[in-house]
């Protein structure tokens, strides 16, 4: 093993640990995530439905646990709250859609 790779393991797991130590874990769903950044941000659907370049139906499909989210909208997300994609792209169960008569 050579000096370089030896500083390299060492510092992989210095961040690591940091990473483990100092960062939020994060247990809410997705939606709830969102719901709550939303809060925290001030933000509205229309908001929302800007950041994820899709329209107010789709949002609140997606907030009401009706639609799931796309690679596209975790990317959008992660990206504009500067979050970790897996933080978004955690399981959570969808509500069966009513049907009407």
């Amino acid at each position: 093993m050579t000096i370089e790779s030896s500083i390299r393991s060492c510092l992989t797991l210095l961040i690591e640990k940091l990473d483990k130590d100092n960062l939020p874990k994060i247990d809410a769903d997705p939606i709830q995530l969102i719901k709550d950044l939303m809060e925290e941000n001030r933000l509205n659907s229309t908001d929302l439905a800007n950041i994820l370049q899709v329209n107010k139906s789709t949002v609140s499909r997606i907030l009401n646990y009706q639609k799931g989210l796309s690679k596209q909208s975790i990317r959008n997300l992660s990206s504009h709250f500067c979050i970790a994609q897996e933080a978004l792209n955690m399981p959570y169960k969808l509500k069966e859609m009513e049907k009407s008569a």
